[in-house]
């Protein structure tokens, strides 16, 4: 790979990456928390999670960029972790790794997830970052360095432990001593022990299971639906069927090819990342660190022309996808349609938290009214709304407007409803109630179909709801 494809190939990232980075904290209700806990350690000059397990070393690099400079500073710092990234994946390039690496690289620098969360406040591309340096130090021979990058991942995300296991396949697949991977394993522990210890020093272990989930057939149609989001419903069945046929035609090449320690250390971390999301599928990035080993093994057994297609079907989940997700929330049902991409669909997801955030607090209702929609985006860092310790809900400083997640308890609405509140919950952000809400909810609570009615100002519909 020549400079001159390397450098463009870097401002045609920039250049998609920061217009995102200027539509607020992000895409993602985590990304707005994540900010918020940031504002509060850089005020109080102690740690708190922003969510889950926590993620400290995210949360307090974080804590000056957001008190300083908003969504622009943090934003732009996590685009920079995303440079780093690929200028990381043009050093794996170098080391011989790849066989066409200007369409792998492409492949994976601008898939849908990877640009989204390049230019939002979360924490899943610096832990990327710091995975992808341990796979490079690694093939370097440098194993001490490999588990440092590993443990201090683990600060960014906790789940990152579990590349210590192809990180010690791949020593094995070397033949390693049997030394060398204790040690290897001790420095990785000792590392993630220090890069998590403001998380265990305030709360001790904490659990990331979600206060409200689905279970059963729910879960696991849940967490199906999730992990074909990763790549597109559509380019992940592509890639399957086109990875078979690789397969099938040459099939003595790549049973040796497979064998190899490179080959054993991806394998390995897909086995790891797809078993740990089995656990808890809820969101398609759990899955991120598997898109590199995705795109590298294919690298390894496919013609270049067999990549560039492949490379073009999964880009092309920016602008078109297949979605399946029909009906309403709560009411789920198979309907299977096009749809506009991801990297569409993220952009006007940050356009109507930026739109409701902006219609909510100037909207004054004329008795007190408690919107179940927005707690996580509208108040944070927003002057105009405070904490009142009375209802436990954000409210407007100067109005009757409250905020709060969907209530499900039955005595809690019935004493909201008594004491004189409006309970509005929108009609797409009402899926709790179907999993833990009372039978007779909608005693209580009114769905609220038009948004725009609701608050007289143009609120902007993210398409794939």
């Amino acid at each position: 790979m020549n400079r001159r494809e390397k450098v463009i190939l870097l401002l045609a990232w920039i250049a998609i990456i920061l217009p995102l980075s200027l539509l607020g904290y992000g895409s993602s209700r985590d990304s707005w928390l994540t900010a918020k806990a940031a504002a509060y350690i850089w005020t109080h000059g102690k740690y708190v999670a922003s969510r889950g397990t926590g993620y400290p070393l995210f949360e307090l690099m974080c804590a000056p960029l957001v008190s300083l400079g908003g969504w622009y500073a943090s934003n732009l710092v996590v685009s920079l972790f995303g440079l780093a990234t690929i200028i990381s994946l043009f050093k794996l390039a170098d080391s011989g790794v790849m066989r066409y690496p200007l369409v792998s690289i492409a492949s994976i620098a601008f898939l849908p997830v990877i640009l989204s969360n390049s230019s939002q406040t979360i924490e899943f591309i610096p832990a990327l970052l710091l995975i992808i340096l341990s796979y490079l130090c690694l093939i370097r021979n440098h194993w001490f360095s490999a588990a440092v990058f590993t443990g201090l991942s683990v600060g960014f995300r906790p789940n990152n432990i579990l590349f210590l296991v192809p990180i010690l396949a791949y020593q094995t697949a070397k033949h390693d001593s049997l030394a060398r991977r204790v040690a290897t394993a001790l420095i990785c522990f000792l590392t993630a022990l220090i890069a998590f210890s403001p998380v265990l020093l305030t709360y001790g272990f904490k659990s990331p299971r979600q206060e409200i989930a689905p279970s059963g057939i729910k879960l696991a149609l849940v967490g199906f639906y999730t992990f074909l989001k990763l790549f597109g419903i559509a380019q992940f069945g592509i890639l399957c069927v086109a990875a078979a046929w690789i397969f099938t035609r040459n099939r003595k090449d790549i049973s040796t090819q497979i064998r190899t320690p490179d080959s054993v250390l991806h394998l390995s971390n897909l086995v790891v990342v797809f078993g740990a999301f089995c656990f808890f599928p809820f969101k398609s990035e759990y899955l991120l660190n598997a898109v590199p080993s995705v795109v590298l093994l294919l690298d390894r057994i496919a013609t270049k022309r067999a990549l560039q297609f492949l490379c073009a079907v999964l880009l092309s989940y920016n602008l078109i996808q297949v979605e399946v997700k029909g009906g309403k929330s709560g009411e789920r049902q198979v309907e299977p349609r096009l749809a506009v991409g991801y990297l569409v669909d993220d952009v006007t997801q940050r356009l109507f938290m930026l739109s409701t955030r902006y219609a909510a607090t100037r909207w004054h209702p004329a008795t007190p009214t408690v919107l179940m929609l927005g707690e996580g985006w509208i108040p944070v860092l927003n002057p105009a709304w405070q904490y009142d310790a009375k209802t436990g809900m954000y409210k407007q400083k100067h109005g009757n407007l409250y905020l709060s997640p969907r209530i499900c308890d039955e005595k809690r609405l019935r004493w909201l409803r008594s004491h004189g509140f409006r309970l509005l919950v929108w009609r797409d952000e009402k899926w709790e109630y179907s999993v833990a809400g009372p039978p007779n909810w909608q005693e209580y609570v009114e769905v609220v179909d038009d948004l725009d009615r609701l608050f007289g100002f143009r609120i902007i519909i993210p398409y794939n709801r």
